[in-house]
This record gives structure tokens, C-alpha cells and sequence, in this order.
């Protein structure tokens, strides 16, 4: 049996909403999607399981449309579909009142139920609920054992963290399917050839770091549970997000800081998306222009953690007895946060501009 495992692919999210590419990347998604069911006609896969949050919330009904006519294109490849936390199954919506292909199931209760497939004449049971609300504290999976009926037993599980449904991963890997296709995590990780998080399809904010795509296993008919089971992993997004730091020094101005970084961006792929965080010192009155490079247009996001290169001992003595000492004596004596950090600062640059510069 071959199978394609997606999840979170959050189709009707508009990743880095404000920047001039973000409908552009909120029409990767679906392009995304299209592809993998693609993929799976072309392999003749018999299953493609959604594990959850295909839609980044509550569907339209054009939006649920446009994947029903999507998935009906499929001329062998049986589908199971799971509602995650981010597009539960509220009553009387478009996604909970549409009538799917017959090759189609969308789990439609909070309650772990199980449908009988066949695969040739293999049969495959697959088990799983979905979301009815954006929270569940329940840990469903944690006690739930396959039938013991022969065949193939699959399990679709969305959740992983304390608010929604916290797992026991070693239990869940012990319980005996063939094959546990998870969701809500972002980042891929293949527990073992048994159960996988096959992560966002496309990274959906910045924090999405690494590789995106989705599972592509096979399960021999003949094999024991967590024998026959082979897992890979194929990467399918059309770009990244990339943490770059760039050092600040006393005495490089934004025009350098902004060299630098299109030199990265030039190196790592203009179609990437760079999280660009300063680091290091500046000369006072100085600042990086964090405006500038966020103008940089593969650039989602500025974090500036430079500093002033003040000697704060210093300008706390030769100030003292006035409004500065006074405001930098609340800060001696203690190792400070770095948003402490940042306030002194801010502070000591404000003081200094409304004396006009005198200590």
C-alpha cells in the first residue's frame, strides 16, 4: 500500500500579511497543494492522508469548493482528511455541511471513529477525529489500540502540545498501527518508520525554519506493524525562511549593514525569505536604519539587538547629580535583561537629545 501524508498545509493564510509578497505567498499554498495531489495521482498512491489545519481557518465556501473539485480529480487515491484546531469543524459551516467525493472522508466527529477501505484486497482501517473547537485537552490517542483485525490500521492524530491534544508519543508508537500520519507540528520529524509529523507543507511564518513537504510511505500487506513500514521524507516548498544576523561595529553604517545583506541573499537564493536580527555595537547616535533594510523586499522581518557603545560606568559618574545619573542609577548593580538593556538605552539616547547632548 503507498500513501502520501500532508498536514498544516493552512490554505487561506496570508503568510507575512503587510509585505509586498504576501498574497503572492498566500496563492503558494494552494499552488502547493495542487501539486501533491499531483504527485499522488501520478504515483498511483491508494491513500492521501490530511492530517489536519488544511485550511488556516474557517473555509469559505468557494474556498472548500475549489479543494472538493480538486480532490475529485483523483482517479485511484483514496483520501482521509481530519479537521485540525485551526479549521475545526464548526456546525453549520461550509467545510462541516459540503458533500465530498466518494473517495473522500472527512472525519466528522470529535470522537475517535475508524472506516473500513480496501486496498485491492487489503483491508485498511483508519482511525481519527477531528477538532470541533480551536482547544482540545483531552489526550485521545494516548490509550487507543487498532482492531484486531487483519489488515492494515492507520491512525491520523493532529495535536502535541499541552492545549491541544497532548500525546504520549512512546504509548502512541507502541499501540501497534502500521502507520501514525501527525499533524499541527510545523517542522517534519519521522519518529520512526511507525508515526511522522510531516510538518507544514509551505512554512507559514518565519519561524517555520528548515525543510517543508511531506510523507511518502508504503506499507507491505504481509509485514507486522512496525515492519514493513518505509517512510521518506520530499521536500516540495517553493522557498524558505532564513535567519541571517548581521554585526554591527562601531563605525559600519546602515549603507554597510545593507551590502552585507544583499550579498547574503545573493549566496543563500532571492526566492528565500530572510529574518534578519543586528547584533554587536554601534556608535552612539548612530543606529542602524532597521526601516531600510526591511524595505529589502525578500526581507519579513528586522529584530535590531545592537547596542550603543556606551561606557555606562563612565557616563553614569560624569552625570551624576543630574536627570541622567539619576536614571542610570536604577539600572547599577544588577545584571540586566537584555529588554532592560534595551531600555537603559533608550533611555540614555531620549535624556541626552532633549539636553541637547549635556551630561
Amino acid at each position: 500500500m503507498r500513501f502520501v501524508h500532508i498536514a498544516d498545509v493552512h490554505l487561506g493564510a496570508q503568510p507575512d500579511r503587510g509585505r509586498p509578497y504576501s498574497a503572492k505567498r498566500g496563492e503558494e499554498l494552494w499552488e502547493a497543494f495542487r501539486r501533491v495531489i499531483g504527485e499522488a495521482d501520478r504515483q498511483q498512491a491508494d491513500f492521501l492522508f490530511i492530517a489536519g489545519d488544511l485550511f488556516h481557518r474557517q473555509p469559505s465556501r468557494q474556498e472548500v469548493s475549489r479543494v472538493r473539485d480538486w480532490l475529485g480529480e483523483l482517479r485511484r487515491t483514496q483520501v482521509v482528511m481530519a479537521a485540525g484546531n485551526h479549521d475545526y469543524l464548526a456546525p453549520g459551516t461550509a467545510y462541516q455541511r459540503t458533500e465530498w467525493p466518494d473517495h473522500v472522508w472527512l472525519i466528522d466527529s470529535a470522537q475517535v471513529g475508524r472506516r473500513k477501505f480496501l486496498c485491492g484486497r487489503t483491508p485498511v482501517y483508519v482511525y481519527g477525529c477531528s477538532y470541533v473547537g480551536r482547544e482540545n485537552l483531552e489526550p485521545v490517542y494516548d490509550s487507543l489500540e487498532p482492531g484486531r483485525e487483519p489488515g492494515i490500521h492507520i491512525l491520523l492524530a493532529h495535536g502535541g502540545d499541552a492545549r491541544h491534544i497532548p500525546m504520549d508519543y512512546g504509548k502512541i508508537g507502541r499501540a501497534g498501527f502500521h502507520y501514525v500520519a501527525m499533524g499541527h507540528i510545523h517542522r517534519p520529524h519521522i519518529f520512526s518508520s511507525q508515526m511522522a509529523y510531516a510538518g507544514a507543507l509551505e512554512p507559514i511564518d518565519r519561524l517555520d525554519t528548515g525543510p517543508h513537504g511531506y510523507i511518502e510511505g508504503e506499507i507491505d500487506e504481509s509485514a507486522q506493524p512496525g515492519e514493513g513500514t518505509r517512510l521518506r521524507f520530499a521536500e516540495a516548498a517553493s522557498r524558505s525562511y532564513i535567519p541571517v544576523e548581521l554585526a554591527c561595529r562601531p563605525g559600519v553604517g546602515t549603507g554597510e549593514l545593507l551590502r552585507a545583506l544583499r550579498g547574503r541573499i545573493q549566496e543563500l537564493g532571492r526566492d528565500n525569505l530572510y529574518s534578519v536580527c543586528l547584533r554587536g555595537t554601534f556608535r552612539p547616535g548612530m543606529r542602524p536604519d532597521t526601516g531600510l533594510l526591511l524595505e529589502e523586499e525578500a526581507v519579513c522581518a528586522v529584530e535590531d539587538r545592537s547596542r550603543a557603545d556606551w561606557d555606562m560606568e563612565k557616563l553614569w559618574r560624569e552625570s551624576r547629580g543630574q536627570l541622567l545619573g539619576e536614571f542610570l542609577e536604577g539600572f547599577r548593580g544588577r545584571e540586566l535583561s537584555l529588554e532592560e538593556e534595551a531600555a537603559r538605552e533608550y533611555g540614555v539616547e531620549a535624556l541626552l537629545e532633549t539636553s541637547g547632548g549635556r551630561r
